[in-house]
């Protein structure tokens, strides 16, 4: 069974008091991420900060980016990732969501999340996360 939001801000509150007693076990690149957001003031367990872009700008976007046309392309390559029930997930540089491919109650799941097209998946808006931890190291993270 998954821990509960509250309790998965518990163990990370413990292991962020237990970094600050010396170098605990983990990865350098999740406890680092931990830090910033723990100093940003930035609630874990919390709604984003920021409101999600609305259709229009994330339509403006993806066409800005040919990102309809990529998708369209890249959607037959993808479905055995979204079978195995994992989200596909596109974004610009500034971390807003704007294309996204999964199963309906996966999707479901990272609705209730506030993980929406338009959303901003950065740290300083929801937390450590792939998206947002990439941002800030400029190179890809596994979460």
């Amino acid at each position: 069974m998954e821990p509960s939001e509250r309790e998965r801000a518990r163990q990370r509150d413990a292991h962020l008091g237990a970094c600050s007693k010396g170098d605990p076990p983990g990865r350098a690149d999740v406890i680092a991420s931990w830090r910033r957001v723990s100093a940003a003031g930035v609630d874990p367990g919390g709604r984003p900060r920021i409101a999600p872009l609305d259709e229009a700008e994330v339509q403006r976007r993806r066409t800005h980016h040919g990102l309809d046309r990529i998708t369209s392309e890249l959607t037959p390559y993808l479905q055995s990732v979204v079978d195995g029930g994992h989200l596909v997930v596109v974004t610009d540089a500034d971390g807003h969501v704007l294309w996204r491919m999964g199963r309906p109650g996966v999707r479901r799941f990272a609705d209730d999340l506030g993980f929406v097209p338009g959303s901003e998946w950065t740290e300083g808006n929801v937390g450590t996360n792939a998206i947002g931890t990439a941002l800030v190291l400029g190179e890809p993270v596994h979460i």
